[in-house]
């Protein structure tokens, strides 16, 4: 008997409730959780800025210089400024996100994977989603427990996990989404060879539904992806600073690096690996055209158009930088170009011993034992 709600439905829901994201599809819920995100952000945003961030970044400016304090500062605006113009624009987009879910269980009722386990990765995407958020209540309790930690603060402090558990939380679904669309794919060459016309009904309709979700998820993706990086970066700069942190501190920048690189690689893995299997069923029906001997399929109205049309998948991070292994390459090695200028800035090379201003001139000069005082004369 086929249960009444598909697993993806099921895995949605279940993957919003570990990610305090109760939304559902339900347009209503979204619209009242987005306002109060939003409003809540704005004020957020004002309200650190004029109380709390300015003298902060002052600080942060004379111990450990502009470069330092710049990141801080934008790594604060990222923070609090896009999560509220995301939310603003992706209302609008919330319908046509309905739409592409059930286009796409439709696609998962034609090839017979109404039912199906969840992927490996996103469980592990969900598992370091636990420790991280593990280690942000963890830091949020340790505060609250403090005596010499001031209300301003430690409210920042709380808003700003609260809005990175919310913008990982939508690259959560992201991930779970392109990966499901990446299954479809796989599972699609065995229409080649019993209906063609499914095969390129069910591929177009992929591409399009890989669009959409590309467009709705690209800001909280983006972002994503930008803080990780500058998280790597920040951490580098604190190693090289030589602050001693306290224990429960260096424990937590551990966790959170490791979740960051984890959440990182299957963001990056996802999106690579479905783009690779839409290119995979292209080649098998290629591979197919060349064994067949039916003219039917090789004269096929649909089949010019289609190897004509060459629509390739592909997810964009701010609607320019394909996300896949490419990324992840240029990605690492900005970051190691941070590292190597940190490391020769926190090395400077070693003087010489002889050193211009202690040299003996006289002792370095060539001394010619037959130029003596009396042939000069």
């Amino acid at each position: 008997m086929i249960p009444k709600t598909p697993s993806f439905i099921k895995h949605l829901k279940r993957i919003q409730f570990f990610t305090l994201m109760p939304l559902s599809l339900n347009s209503r819920s979204f619209f009242t959780v987005s306002c109060t995100y939003t409003f809540w952000t704005i004020i957020t945003l004002i309200f650190n800025v004029l109380h709390h961030w300015v003298p902060e970044l002052a600080l942060q400016w004379d111990d450990t210089g502009p470069f330092s304090a710049s990141l801080y500062f934008l790594m604060k605006i990222i923070y609090s400024a896009l999560p509220a113009i995301y939310l603003t624009t992706t209302i609008r987009n919330r319908f046509k996100l309905e739409r592409s879910t059930k286009r796409l269980l439709r696609v998962l009722r034609m090839l017979g994977m109404w039912t199906y386990p969840m992927h490996v990765s996103c469980i592990v995407f969900l598992a370091f989603y636990g420790i991280a958020l593990a280690g942000f209540m963890l830091q949020v309790i340790g505060l609250f427990y403090s005596k010499t930690t001031e209300i301003l603060p430690f409210i920042d402090v709380v808003l700003w996990h609260l809005l990175a558990i919310y913008i990982i939380s939508w690259s959560f679904q992201f991930v779970y989404t392109v990966r499901t669309i990446q299954e479809c794919y796989a599972k699609l060459p065995q229409t080649i060879a019993e209906e063609l016309n499914l095969y390129f009904h069910i591929f177009h309709r992929l591409i399009d539904i890989s669009a959409d979700t590309n467009e709705f998820y690209d800001i909280p993706v983006s972002i994503t992806l930008t803080l990780f990086l500058l998280n790597f970066v920040d951490y580098t700069n604190v190693a090289f600073s030589g602050v001693q942190l306290p224990l429960g501190q260096q424990l937590f920048l551990y966790l959170a690096t490791i979740s960051c690189i984890a959440m990182l690689t299957c963001i990056l893995s996802s999106c690579h690996l479905a783009s690779a299997q839409a290119n995979c069923c292209n080649d098998q029906l290629l591979k197919h055209l060349d064994h067949t001997k039916n003219p039917a399929f090789q004269d096929h109205p649909h089949l010019i158009i289609h190897l004509c049309a060459k629509k390739d998948l592909e997810f964009k991070a701010f609607k320019s930088f394909t996300i896949n292994y490419d990324l992840g390459s240029s990605m690492i090695a900005a970051y190691l170009t941070y590292v190597i200028v940190m490391f020769q800035l926190d090395h400077p090379p070693s003087t010489s011993s002889l050193a211009p201003d202690t040299m003996d001139y006289n002792s370095t000069l060539p001394v010619n034992s037959s130029l003596t005082a009396e042939n000069i004369i």
